[in-house]
Order: structure tokens, then sequence, then C-alpha cells
């Protein structure tokens, strides 16, 4: 069976691709969400109701409370997964909330790490100093975002963090994270 690829675009704006995997001896793996049910953290919960585990369960509806929600305590709030163990980072998406705030993802920080980042949790600096690899999401950011063509970054933490310039406020609201990659050896 050679590659088979299905797009498709919602109301016109974002277009979606899925790969189908290839099996003529080619040894291409599929993508694999390696963050799916890992263990995931953040600094603050909103109103308690909304675990940082919300966003690596699968489900990418993105309606309150089915979010994972920080309470906006402070301008550099975060969000993180842990793979358990490194991987080569290849990709990540990112599902936002749908029925409002989307721009509550608007300049955040990106960031992988095959390292903890320091435990003083809102400590942006230290953060974007160990990691491995840093992506700044768009200033206006109005649905998902999807950051394909990660140089193959090995890592075993992948942090969503605030970069105090906050245009959409504290909040961090994240329907599901998807890292895509591979064990590393």
């Amino acid at each position: 069976m050679k590659n088979s690829i299905l797009k498709f675009s919602i109301f016109g704006l974002l277009t979606f691709g899925l790969t189908g995997c290839k099996s003529d001896g080619d040894s291409e793996a599929p993508k694999v969400n390696v963050a799916l049910n890992k263990t995931a953290t953040q600094n603050t919960i909103y109103f308690g109701q909304t675990p940082a585990s919300i966003a690596v369960d699968g489900i990418r509806e993105g309606i309150y409370p089915q979010l994972a929600s920080t309470a906006g305590s402070t301008t550099t709030d975060y969000w993180e997964v842990d793979l358990g163990s490194n991987h080569t980072i290849n990709s990540i998406s990112i599902y936002n909330r749908d029925e409002c705030c989307q721009n509550r993802l608007s300049k955040m920080y990106v960031m992988i790490s095959d390292t903890p980042f320091p435990p003083l949790a809102t400590n942006l600096a230290g953060a974007l100093n160990e990691a491995d690899y840093i992506y700044q999401l768009p200033l206006y950011v109005t649905g998902d975002e999807f950051i394909p063509n990660i140089p193959n970054v090995v890592g075993r933490y992948v942090r969503l963090q605030k970069s105090g310039v906050n245009p959409g406020g504290d909040i961090i609201n994240i329907a599901e994270v998807e890292v895509y990659g591979t064990p590393v050896p």
C-alpha cells in the first residue's frame, strides 16, 4: 500500500492532512502522539476544576470545562508534559479553546528540554535557558496551532509558558497537546 493522504478544510481557514502509513517495505513509521496520557502539570488550576491532565487525554474538543486551564495568577503561567523518557520530537499540535478566549495562547512559548525545567514554576528566564528548542506562538492566535518540522529535537519535557506579554490575559486554556516523535533507544 502506498502512502495515502486525506486532506480537509474547516471553514476554508485551516487545512489538515492525515497521512496513512506505508507498507511497501518502507521503514517510515506512522506518527505517534507520545504525550497521550502522560504526566502533565501546571502551576495553578482554574477554580480547581481544570487539571493539566485534561490536555493529554486524547480529546481535542475545547469547550470549558474540558480544558487544562491555569488560574492566571502570574504573567508567566505554564503547562507542561513529561514524556517519561527522551524522544526525538518532530512536531507539536496545540488544540485551543473553541467557544471563546482563543487569544489566551498568544505570544506563548513552546519549549522542549531533555532535562527538567527549573523548580520555580514561573521562572521564564530559567525555562528559556534550559530549553533545547524554543518556539513562540504569534501575537494573534485565533485557533489551533501546529508546529511542524521541528528539527528532530531530543527531549523529555514539553512546556507551554506565558511570555509575560499576554494580549489575551494571563490564563492558559488548552484543549489538547499532541507531541509527535519516537523514543530514543
